[in-house]
């Protein structure tokens, strides 16, 4: 049902609430429901629109009429007359108009409310759910509209009951089509017409204008209504309807509940229509047809269609018989019958035939199969079948049998002919044939292979005697009487010849016998038996009593050679079958039981052959070379070919062997092995080879694996395995253990590849690029993720690439930039970064198992650049070469002069901390060597006076001042308290680290600044603990400072020109210098709290280098430290940007 408003007993509506997902809960059958359709409409109370949510619960509604122009307010109107009248008698309920408001005149009444029918329809005992009342096309009485209801200018009552007479009458044929099922006649309407002005008019007498006229409608409605649901003619047409839908008369129980659900307005004709034929037994009629005239199960929607089809009267049961009689389902059976049955094709006049009877009703689908079952095709097809099958009359009584259970369905042409093919008739025929041709007795599987292809179709008793007869039985059987009647080989044409007449059935075997028997070659057969057994020849009766028993068949030409059977020729013809087809030596047991076969006739020379060939000894010999020679297992249909080969002489063992040996299976598995164990492409050359070692016997399969496990093709595997994953050289006792678990077949390549990627060597190589670029620990579970990724792709350089180029590497190198107080790196430079810690960890691979001596040679090898090489130049110069960065890791530990590392230990210290603080570390050693050769070729310049250079840029400082100053209570570097450093400079030669060398000068220095105004950078709390190449700043004078330690007692710095190459590093780092800037770090009572300190590199006016050395330095050192300061000045003033500042160094001389 469609609805377009609902009203809900236990809500309030408001004009708005027109729409039925307007925001209320669905309505149940419970729900008043209110549709407003086109009173102009000219369909039955046509509906408006579709709510799906209604529809599908089963809600069926009562229409209140409106016209387009009524406005929300009216139905408002009626709304509130539905609430207002709370009364359970909704039949009667009647809703005026509001007096303040007049109504249109169409307003019209609202008889009832439906109520839900949904179920199946009992045509026997149907129901209808009461309270309301419905139909398919729309409400019998729900809307007559009654124009001059509130008019003012009714005069009289037979006035108001002339009008409301007129509104029945122009309302009757909706009304008759309901209840009767067609229009009322004139008659009828006179009749009913009469009822209502009369129930109209009297009533208005009694009870007023107000009240009377709706009072008089329903009275005459509760005359009217019963009067013709009971009348005949809804009897007939409720008759009519069961007998057009399903064939049968309505029953009266089913009469009477139809008509008292007319009268009691619980349905209307059109939904009992829709209800009989859209009922359980109407499916049933539908479906019987389709299967009673097609053997066929109709669909849903074929169902459904001819459902539909007889509500709305456009067919009938007999159409619908009629239409599938003719239907494509019907006529597919019955073609379906004939070639199912008798293996004909129909007729289309046949066709038609048997659709017009089933149309008709004359005939189903069972009669016609009974029919065609028991005709004269089926007859013929049955008699053909014996005939064709078997060779065989059959009785009258078979030939009913077949037609018996043709018709009834249980059997099909083909299933006949495969029982008949199959049946003892046709065995007995096929026993016959092998016998009467061939003299041979058929195997049970031949007379299954003939059965079979009999009971198919694909063969007959004059087919199968033609291939018997020229077969190989028959065959053998002619060359098998030549043999044993004469001992000699008959001819090609002796064989087709007697093959000719047998497959034609003009001979059998006793009559071919008897002919070869009395031939010149059974003659022969017996005069030569006698010249060489006896010495003697044979009398002319002796001739004729030999070919009369072998014509008989009570003699054969082998119980003549009986004494030749065991002779010495026939022992040596047994010995040699052994030795050529199975490569044994035959037992004595063997040998005679071969010669008693052959002197008793059960056996030739060639069935002695076949036997062996076919023997345990062969089949034994021939799987063994397939497993020797190609390590697979012989199939068997090799097994059987070889043995047919075997037993037709056509092979050897020696000719096996070679053959398999230089076959496919042969040549596959030598590719294989290389593949498998060494991942390469064996040539040509190799496995021809391979296969003639094979083929001659001097090499098996298990050679050939261990040959190639152990070859130079899987030494380079395993060599490249550790040389790609691990960087490294496999040991040959590696190799060999790698070699040895090929040869032996327990590994395979990619086993190796496996293990070798997933092995300590590569887990150490792809740790160490993880620690280099990440500064961080690598756990297992991301160790097995790159060991995979790395043994997927082959190459550690390309994990380690995915390394490099993670998110936790950029982190690191984002830091190193931040950390040199330069600005963010652009992706170029960022690029370059990577590849250059790529370089280095690569590099370290190497390095880190070289020797000091090693070491020495590869750091010689480093090529420098400028010593004023911007930082961004220095990662440019390790990224574009792996030996500049195996040369630089090589210098750090045969000569560390990095500030963060004066010893080798201390290197490897920063290179297991990794990341940002080992690329830091690396490019400090490598500007230090850049400017150790920038230094070698500037040379000296200007002589420097120690004594002078002292006295005028150094002062004392006892290490005890400087231990004071650290054990100072509450005083802090960075946040970190400084007792830690109370016991003043350890320098590194002395034992200590380099925090315990620098820090506390660092600390000391500071607080002899702070007295001079310069702000300690390390109170601030810049991006990292320190601030970036400055330690003090006093930004009146525009002086920035770095503190650094040289510890001159080292022996690198026993060479003077490292030590103005390390102070020529730390000068470019301070002219490298962009920016930096904290808050103060600590929440003290300084007057410092929440103030920042930041200054770039234009701020800077004069840069100081405070360098503490230990006491004391020799003459050479301070004319080192002179001339750095030379160079630093002169760098100063030749770069642009700093021409206009100034620098110094102030040495402070720990005592």
């Amino acid at each position: 049902m469609d609805h377009v408003l609902s009203i809900h007993k236990s809500s309030s509506l408001d004009s708005t609430s027109h729409s039925p997902t307007g925001g209320g809960t669905v309505p149940t059958q419970n729900d008043y429901l209110l549709l407003p359709v086109s009173a102009h409409s000219d369909s039955q109370l046509g509906l408006v629109t579709s709510d799906t949510p209604l529809h599908a619960a089963g809600v069926k509604v009562k229409n209140i009429a409106q016209d387009p122009w009524c406005n929300h307010s009216d139905i408002s109107n009626i709304v509130s007359k539905i609430k207002e009248s709370n009364t359970n008698n909704k039949d009667n309920l009647v809703l005026h108009g509001s007096v303040e408001k007049k109504i249109s005149p169409s307003f019209l009444r609202a008889s009832s409310f439906f109520q839900d029918t949904s179920g199946q329809y009992s045509i026997d005992n149907p129901s209808y759910a009461g309270g309301g009342w419905g139909s398919v096309g729309g409400v019998i009485t729900s809307v007559i509209g009654l124009d001059t209801l509130f008019s003012g200018n009714w005069t009289s009552p037979g006035h108001v009951a002339h009008d409301y007479r007129g509104v029945f009458v122009s309302n009757s044929a909706d009304i008759g089509n309901n209840m009767i099922g067609r229009p009322l006649n004139d008659a009828e309407n006179q009749k009913y017409g009469d009822i209502v002005h009369d129930r109209v008019k009297h009533c208005i007498k009694h009870m007023g204008f107000k009240n009377g006229p709706s009072q008089g409608w329903d009275e005459a409605m509760g005359i009217i209504l019963p009067d013709l649901a009971h009348s005949q003619a809804a009897k007939d047409y409720l008759n009519s309807l069961y007998q057009s839908a399903l064939n049968m008369p309505i029953s009266d129980n089913a009469l009477n509940a139809d008509m008292n659900a007319l009268a009691n307005k619980q349905a209307s004709m059109f939904e009992i229509r829709s209800d009989v034929t859209h009922s359980a037994a109407e499916q049933e009629v539908i479906a019987g047809f389709y299967k009673n005239l097609a053997n066929y199960s109709a669909s849903d929607g074929q169902i459904h269609r001819w459902e539909d089809a007889l509500a709305n009267g456009s067919a009938t049961y007999d159409s619908m018989r009629d239409v599938i009689g003719h239907g494509g389902e019907a006529r597919n059976g019955v073609i379906g019958l004939y070639s199912r049955l008798a293996n004909v094709s129909v007729s289309e006049g046949q066709i038609q035939g048997w659709q017009n009877v089933l149309a008709n009703g004359s005939a189903t689908y069972d009669s016609m199969r009974d029919a065609i079952g028991h005709g004269g095709e089926t007859r013929n097809g049955i008699i053909g079948l014996y005939s064709g099958l078997a060779n065989v009359s059959v009785s009258e009584g078979q030939i009913q049998g077949w037609q018996n259970v043709l018709a009834n369905g249980s059997a099909t042409y083909d299933s006949m002919r495969d029982a008949i093919g199959h049946g003892g008739e046709a065995r007995n025929g096929i026993i016959g044939l092998y016998s009467g041709l061939a003299n041979v007795s058929v195997s049970e599987g031949q007379i299954q292979g003939w059965q079979n292809v009999l009971a198919n179709g694909s063969a007959t008793y004059d087919s199968m005697r033609d291939v018997i007869g020229h077969g190989g039985e028959a065959r053998n059987a002619i060359i098998g009487l030549y043999s044993s009647l004469a001992n000699v080989t008959a001819t090609e044409q002796d064989i087709q010849n007697w093959q000719g007449v047998l497959a034609n059935g003009s001979a059998t075997y006793d009559s071919m016998r008897y002919g070869i028997s009395h031939g010149w070659e059974a003659q022969g057969a017996i005069t030569g038996l006698y010249s060489s057994l006896t010495n003697a020849a044979a009398t002319e009766q002796d001739v004729q009593s030999w070919q009369g028993v072998l014509a008989n068949g009570s003699a054969t030409y082998d119980s003549m050679r009986y004494g030749i059977a065991h002779g010495w020729e026939a022992q040596g013809s047994i010995t040699g079958l052994y030795a050529s087809l199975a490569n044994v030596t035959a037992t004595e047991q063997d040998i005679q039981n071969w010669q008693s076969a052959l002197a008793n006739g059960s056996a030739t020379y060639d069935s002695m052959r076949y036997d062996i060939s076919h023997g345990w000894e062969a089949q034994g010999a021939i799987t063994g070379l397939y497993s020797s020679l190609t390590n697979v297992a012989a199939t068997e249909q090799d097994v059987q070919s070889w043995q047919g080969y075997l037993a037709n002489g056509s092979a050897t063992y020696e000719k096996m062997r070679y053959t398999i040996g230089h076959g496919w299976e042969a040549s596959n598995a030598i590719a294989g092995l290389y593949s498998s164990l060494a991942n390469v492409t064996a040539s040509e050359d190799q496995i021809h080879s391979w296969q003639e070692g094979l083929g001659n016997g001097s090499d098996k399969y298990s050679d050939v694996r261990y040959e190639i496990g152990h070859g130079w093709e899987t030494r380079a595997a395993i060599n490249g395995f550790y040389s790609s994953f691990a960087n490294v050289t496999a040991s040959e006792a590696q190799i060999k253990s790698w070699q040895d678990g090929l040869g032996n077949g327990s590994i395979t390549y990619n086993d190796v590849k496996y293990d070798i990627g997933h092995g300590w060597e590569a887990g150490l190589a792809l740790k160490t690029t993880f620690q280099f670029t990440t500064g961080e620990q690598m756990d297992d579970a991301t160790l097995k993720q790159y060991e995979d990724n790395m043994t997927a792709s082959g190459s550690l350089n390309t994990t380690d690439s995915e390394i490099v180029h993670s998110s936790l590497a950029l982190t690191q190198l984002q830091t190193v930039y931040d950390e040199w107080g330069q600005l963010p790196p652009d992706s170029g430079a960022l690029q370059n970064a990577e590849i250059a810690i790529y370089n280095l960890s690569h590099a370290w691979i190497v390095v880190a198992q070289q020797k000091t001596s090693d070491w020495v040679a590869e750091a010689s090898a480093y090529q420098a650049i400028a010593g004023t090489a911007s930082y961004g130049q220095l990662v440019e110069n390790i990224s574009i070469s792996m030996q500049q960065a195996t040369s630089l890791l090589a210098s750090a530990l045969s000569d560390p002069l990095m500030n963060a590392a004066s010893t080798s230990e201390d290197f490897r210290n920063i290179v297991v901390k990794g990341g940002a603080s080992l690329f830091e570390a690396v490019i400090d050693q490598e500007d230090v060597e850049n400017n150790i050769q920038a230094v070698r070729q500037e040379g000296d310049g200007t002589p420097c006076e120690p004594a002078n250079f002292k006295k005028a840029h150094s002062q004392d400082v006892l290490n005890c001042q400087i231990a004071a100053v650290n054990a100072t209570p509450g005083l802090y570097m960075a946040g970190q308290a400084t007792d830690k450093w109370a016991n003043g400079i350890q320098w590194r030669s002395a034992g200590g680290n380099p925090q315990q060398q620098g820090n506390p000068f660092e600390v000391w220095d500071a607080q002899r600044l702070k007295k001079e105004g310069y702000e300690w950078l390390a109170d601030y709390n810049a991006d990292r603990s320190n601030w970036k190449a400055f330690d003090a700043w006093d930004s009146n004078t525009q002086v920035a400072v770095s503190d650094k330690t040289i510890d001159l007692k080292a022996s690198s710095y026993q060479v003077m020109y490292k030590i103005q190459g390390r102070l020529l590093s730390d000068v470019e780092a301070m002219l490298r210098y962009q920016r930096d800037g904290g808050f103060y770090r600590y929440n003290d009572d300084s007057g410092k709290v929440g103030k920042q300190v930041s200054f770039e590199r234009d701020n800077i006016s004069h840069y100081v280098l405070d360098l503490g050395v230990p006491s004391e330095p020799t003459a050479d050192q301070w004319k080192a430290i002179c001339l750095a300061l030379q160079k630093a000045k002169k760098r100063v003033a030749l770069q642009p940007d700093t021409a206009m500042k100034t620098i110094d160094f102030q040495v402070k001389d720990v005592i």
